[in-house]
């Protein structure tokens, strides 16, 4: 990647554009004298303009744009980004690689506090998310069947699920789900 050429910019040269910066080009282009950009600082310093000045302990809840699913959009490194992800990597100076992910401790989709974040597999943090919208039991993989009058025990993982059967009584049910994810923890990771 060529970085421009005026002195201490620092920011990527992209196509043709006299070994310049968007900025500094359209300088040129404009006949106005190379000065530095009042744009070019650093992405954590961008970064921090964009949290709120909040105690520690407090969810820091992004203060810009955010996508239809709630989570805050960062460009760092000239690649858009969600704005947690940024944080972890402003704060522990790498970002995780699959099958890690980065997941909100608190569940606030838009909290940047490193200290509510964390790295996990995707399956950890899928089971983190909490119960699904139908979930009638409070215990996941465990719901209640209408058609049937009984409790259904169903464990999902990946592409994979694995029925354990329908028990009338909820302590039953949810003992055979437990049952199961202590004995296959190795081979169901993330489950329990």
């Amino acid at each position: 990647m060529t970085i421009c050429s005026f002195f201490e910019c620092g920011l990527p040269v992209r196509g043709a554009s006299l070994g310049l910066c968007n900025g500094h080009r359209l300088q040129v282009q404009r006949g106005k004298p190379l000065k530095p950009l009042k744009s070019a600082i650093t992405p954590f310093e961008r970064f921090l303009n964009l949290i709120p000045r909040s105690s520690v302990g407090d969810c820091w809840n992004w203060e810009g744009a955010v996508n239809r699913d709630g989570y805050g959009l960062f460009r760092y490194d000239e690649a858009s980004g969600k704005a947690h992800r940024a944080s972890f990597l402003f704060s522990n100076g790498y970002l995780p690689v699959r099958p890690w992910v980065v997941d909100h401790i608190c569940r606030n989709r838009s909290c940047v506090n490193p200290g509510h974040l964390r790295a996990v597999t995707q399956s950890e943090n899928c089971y983190n998310r909490g119960l699904n919208s139908n979930n009638s039991s409070g215990f996941p993989g465990v719901i209640w069947r209408k058609d049937v009058s009984k409790w259904r025990v169903r464990i999902g993982h990946g592409q994979q699920a694995v029925e354990l059967g329908h028990f009338e009584d909820i302590k039953d049910a949810i003992r055979v789900c437990r049952e199961f994810r202590e004995n296959n923890h190795s081979t169901w990771e993330g489950l329990i």
